[in-house]
């Protein structure tokens, strides 16, 4: 194709453009050099088409390494050169293609395989049905097959359930416009192959250069051999979801990747004669319900499972069964494997369903006092017309007393539907409820019975108040003092059983931690350390440890041993090993080096740390001269440089000028550190020129503290920052090691002696492993050691207790009070797509969410938040499990009657987060209390104030 264009100024443009046809009723395309495309669906043939003349250099490398073709081809535009695998390649063979015209290069390639095995097993009913009456008992027969015919001696793993269960998952996890054609097993059969690689180095020319140099011939290399190889992979069976169904978890697996997936089909297959049998029993049946009505009972959301059922000779798995009795549509699916692996399988939809069906919708369970309106429902798919009679009972299942009885009337044509909703209250004293609903006209009849929990309005709460006794404070006067504060929290008119906790030592709480330490661990270099550090500190505890000398020198040589495979040559520790070393690492595990030499006088560990320090003093040169080079003025510095001056003045070690440059550096950074860096300054800066910024630096950190009689002395500033799991433990301990190490320089700090200083912040500490399991961390570790290697006089003796009292009252009555938590429940209703506080009532079909608000007035370890639910209300996701909201990690439980949320950490403070319901039956409905309690210490726990609910 040509075309020319004409400029104003009469210059001429020309422009070709080439395209060849291989088919010509194709549209044309543009010229390309080569094309090559696989032409099998297995990969086991392929074809080059050229869309020019030319002459190619055309190579066939196969997986054994070898050459097998070779050849010199003229080609003309539009030919097609074919490429088919043969066994003698192994696993395949790539050909390659490669031509020269006007200068330019052009290459190809096309890999063809090894075919995958047919591994299918097709799956075929001998017998079944899938339009069932519920109730009804059934025989199915399933023949499985190999894809020639022949019978497969085969194992079925076969299930029936409710289809309204997928729902639930396809929420959860899925597009349920993606999930809704998908068979739910699966099962992925993994063909190794080892394929020749692509990337070797392909002939080339040199194009003439001016000196003449003719066109040459580059080396030419082919990949080693590679040969199939079968791996544990291939029999890997994977879950790609997960659903409960009453308490049960059905398996779930994967099905070929080749299985194109099957679409759910209704078929309908039976013996005519076996059949017309069926027809006269029913029609039998049918004159018999227009006597008795019958009611319908079993409404389990599992038919069946049955994962080991076996074909016979003929190739065929019986299955036979009951159907429960629900109204619905159910879902069945079916998984066969042989010994070699082949694999199918099979999915159909049934229907259960009457001629005159009557139903009602029923809660969970309901409360003493709640006022709900049931809604029946009586529907005709009889083909015609239709009139009866309707009766609702509800019914005290305990006492066996009707409580109420609604009848009427109804007439419904083909394929209509009769809704009624009745009110009533559930009356006091009644356990659980029966309610039954039954219709009946002059052929049919249907009905189902529903049992009910009844939860009773009488709750049982603890309150506790605890206490802390110091040395020379009496237990009696405390005890007493207690009891007073609990007694005021009561709520009117109840009848407590008062109980006083046993009293525990604080500091044989803390102890409880030290044989943990004992431990040797997998993992980083930093964890090795950690478990090194743990276990020296460990070593100076003797009275803390049921070991021997023997036993703890081994725990120590293990883990030194292991922490010293992990050093490089160079002094440095990586990450992990095999990757390269890092100052920041080498710098945090030179600090426990050190700290554990300072703090013990054993400097087993000498050789590591001083080849650390002394990689850590290269790097530090080399950082200085950067920031000489490059005029840095900013105050502050790496981490990693923070850490190489404490551990270095710790060690005790001589200032170089690097050394000195830095911490003339760390002396001007006065108004950016947090109370951990200040803490640090105070200790670095120390006993050097820079003696007056070191004790300026611990009056800070003192001024930035609060005291109070129970806690003692602690931080309640941004600026004392604290981690997820070891809050402001490390801080705390920072700047108790700050104040002893200053101790003859400030012996008192603002007319308080340091001594006194140092007892209030372990008095925080003691009271904070109140509250929190304190594990194996570095901060942990030190917080105990502090305590227990250096006992503050003014903490000796000192022991926890609590009055608690246990009562039963109506929830209604109960009122928002606690000791450590206060908790804070409302309602929020979404509408025109924003949430708003709930004012009155709320319509069936809404969404609520509540919103908590838990505010701890110290940090927790171990929680648990317990928020009754309203029966109108269902949760929005129906699937316990873990959840993140507002920065609060917990695992969410999903009861009958209520949410349960664990939390493993709560920091002090307000958190709040929310939960999604929505409205789905209108009443009355009391939505009882919340509580939160720490599970570590029972004695700190709140409750909120009693809710109702509303729904129309």
């Amino acid at each position: 194709v040509k075309a020319t264009a004409t400029a104003p100024d009469g210059e001429t443009h020309d422009a070709n453009q080439t395209a060849y046809v291989n088919n010509d009723r194709e549209q044309p395309t543009q010229k390309q050099p080569m094309i090559a495309t696989t032409t099998a669906p297995n990969g086991d043939k392929a074809t080059i088409t050229f869309g020019e003349e030319a002459t190619v250099i055309y190579n066939l490398v196969s997986a054994k390494g070898d050459i097998v073709e070779h050849r010199v081809l003229n080609v003309k535009a539009g030919t097609e050169l074919p490429v088919a695998w043969k066994a003698e390649w192994g696993d395949a063979a790539t050909a390659f293609v490669s031509y020269m015209k006007k200068g330019e290069e052009h290459t190809a390639d096309v890999t063809v395989k090894r075919p995958e095995p047919d591994k299918r097993l097709l799956l075929k009913w001998h017998t079944f049905r899938s339009q069932l009456t519920p109730g009804q008992e059934e025989t199915w027969m399933l023949s499985v097959t190999t894809p020639d015919g022949r019978p497969a001696r085969a194992n079925v793993m076969a299930r029936l359930y409710d289809a309204s269960l997928d729902a639930l998952l396809r929420n959860k996890f899925h597009n349920q416009s993606d999930e809704k054609d998908r068979s739910p097993w699966r099962f992925y059969y993994n063909f190794v192959r080892e394929l020749p690689l692509t990337y070797y180095q392909r002939q080339q020319w040199n194009e003439p250069m001016l000196n003449g140099s003719l066109p040459g011939r580059a080396t030419y290399e082919v990949p080693s051999p590679i040969f199939t190889v079968w791996t544990e992979s291939m029999f890997d069976y994977r879950s790609n979801d997960r659903m409960r169904v009453g308490g049960v978890t059905p398996f779930s697996v994967v099905a070929f990747d080749s299985t194109a997936p099957q679409k759910v089909r209704e078929v309908e297959i039976a013996v005519g004669k076996r059949e017309v049998q069926a027809r006269a029993m029913r029609k039998k049946a049918n004159l018999l319900e227009a006597e008795t009505p019958q009611v319908r009972t079993n409404f389990s959301e599992t038919a069946f499972f049955r994962p080991m059922l076996h074909t016979n000779e003929s190739g065929v798995a019986t299955l036979h069964f009951t159907l429960p009795e629900s109204l619905t549509q159910w879902k069945f699916n079916a998984f066969a494997h042989d010994r070699e692996l082949n694999s199918g399988t099979l999915d159909e939809t049934i229907i259960a369903r009457k001629q005159l069906t009557a139903e009602v919708a029923v809660p969970r369970c309901l409360r003493e006092g709640d006022e709900m309106e049931w809604p029946i429902t009586v529907r005709n798919i009889s083909g015609k017309p239709t009139a009866g009679n309707y009766v609702f009972t509800v019914e005290d299942a305990t006492g066996k007393r009707v409580l109420n009885t609604f009848n009427g009337k109804f007439s419904l044509n083909d394929g209509h539907v009769f809704t009624q909703r009745f009110a009533m209250r559930v009356p006091d004293g009644c356990q659980s409820l029966l309610v039954r609903v039954t219709a009946r006209n002059n052929e049919f009849s249907d009905g189902e019975e529903h049992t009910i929990p009844v939860l009773s309005r009488q709750i049982e709460v603890t309150r506790a108040v605890p206490f802390t006794i110091r040395p020379g404070e009496s237990l009696r006067e405390k005890e007493a003092e207690a009891r007073r504060r609990l007694t005021a929290m009561l709520e009117k008119g109840v009848q407590p059983t008062f109980k006083t906790d046993t009293c525990r030592d604080a500091r044989k709480e803390v102890a409880k931690v030290v044989p943990s330490w004992m431990q040797v661990v997998d993992g980083s270099s930093y964890e090795q350390a950690v478990a090194l550090y743990g276990i020296k500190l460990a070593s100076k505890l003797r009275e803390y440890l049921q070991l021997s000398d023997y036993e703890i020198q081994a725990y120590r040589a293990s883990a030194a041993d292991r922490l010293r495979e992990m050093q490089n040559g160079d002094g440095s520790w990586p990450w992990f090993r095999g990757l390269s070393g890092s100052n920041y690492i080498t710098a945090q595990i030179a600090v426990l080096l050190a700290r554990a030499q300072t703090m013990t006088g054993a400097p087993y560990e000498g050789q590591m740390c001083r080849q650390a320090m002394s990689y850590l003093d290269g790097e530090l040169q080399k950082a200085v001269e950067e920031m000489k080079r490059d005029k840095v003025v900013a105050n502050g510095l790496p981490e990693w440089i923070y850490n190489y001056l404490y551990a270095a003045h710790l060690l005790r070690r001589k200032a170089t000028p690097s050394v000195q440059y830095v911490l003339k550096k760390f002396a001007q950074d006065n108004k950016h550190l947090t109370m951990y860096g200040k803490s640090a300054q105070a200790v670095v800066l120390s006993g050097t020129a820079y003696d007056e910024t070191a004790r300026n630096a611990l009056q800070s950190v003192v001024e930035h503290t609060v005291t109070s009689p129970e806690m003692g002395r602690y931080f309640d500033t941004e600026r004392a920052l604290g981690g997820w799991a070891s809050y402001r433990i490390p801080t705390q301990t920072f700047a108790i090691e700050a104040l002893q190490r200053l101790s003859a320089q400030m012996p008192t700090i603002d007319g308080t002696p340091n001594a006194q200083l140092v007892d209030e912040l372990k008095l925080w500490l003691l009271q904070s492993k109140r509250t929190q399991v304190w594990n194996t961390s570095r901060a942990t570790t030190d917080a105990a050691y502090a305590l227990l290697s250096q006992p503050a006089s003014g903490n000796q003796g000192l022991t926890w207790g609590a009055v608690s009292a246990s009562y039963k009252v109506d929830a209604a009555k109960v009122q928002a009070a606690g000791n450590g938590f206060r908790i804070e429940r409302r309602f929020e209703v979404q509408r025109d797509g924003k949430w708003a506080k709930m004012d009155g009532e709320v319509r069936v079909g809404e969404r609520v969410r509540w919103v908590y608000d838990v505010t701890a007035d110290r940090d927790f370890d171990q929680v648990s938040l317990q928020s009754t639910r309203p029966a109108g209300l269902e949760p929005r996701d129906p699937l316990s499990g873990v959840v993140w909201t507002n920065g609060v990690v917990c695992y969410r439980m999903v009861h009958d009657a209520d949410n349960e949320y664990f939390i493993e950490h709560l920091p002090k403070g307000k958190h709040t987060f929310t939960d999604e319901c929505v409205a789905v039956r209108a009443g009355r409905f009391d939505g009882g209390i919340a509580r939160v309690q720490s599970v570590f210490a029972p004695e700190f726990s709140a409750t909120s104030t009693p809710m109702k609910l509303i729904v129309r």
